[in-house]
């Protein structure tokens, strides 16, 4: 999906990026390249974080000449980002767990008025952050 950076400089100052479509979504560099950059690391946590919280994400169709009457003299550039990352289509796989596993997990979701799939989801997001985290730890420069 193609994005619009709404790009503004002034003197003596970063440039700063806003994201018209995306409430709420800004960032900023010291170089027009290091501002693209960032604006697009800043899309992906926005999105990420939106999506981990379980809010919806809001992607709004946004006009250029609106936009270019809202940020006079700003410069405008269209970056690409991944939409996979927010698609909250779901998808029917095939996966292959012992019985038992399986059980367990059918009588734990039953208790709690859950989806097997909903569960196998959430478990897994889980599993995915908290072992990012440790990476994250323990690959930290001392």
């Amino acid at each position: 999906m193609e994005l619009l950076l709404a790009i503004q400089k002034d003197e003596n100052s970063v440039f700063g990026v806003t994201v018209p479509a995306i409430e709420g979504c800004f960032s900023w560099g010291d170089t027009l390249e290091e501002a693209v950059k960032n604006a697009r690391d800043a899309i992906e946590m926005h999105l990420d974080a939106t999506l981990e919280i379980g809010g919806e994400i809001g992607i709004a169709n946004v006009e250029l000449d609106e936009v270019k009457r809202n940020f006079e003299n700003a410069h405008f550039v269209f970056i690409e980002i991944d939409d996979r990352k927010v698609d909250r289509s779901p998808e029917r796989i095939n996966i292959s767990v012992p019985r038992f596993v399986l059980n367990k997990i059918d009588d734990y979701v039953e208790t709690r008025h859950e989806s097997r799939s909903g569960f196998l989801a959430r478990a897994a997001l889980r599993t995915i952050s908290e072992e990012s985290d440790i990476d994250n730890t323990t690959h930290a420069p001392a």
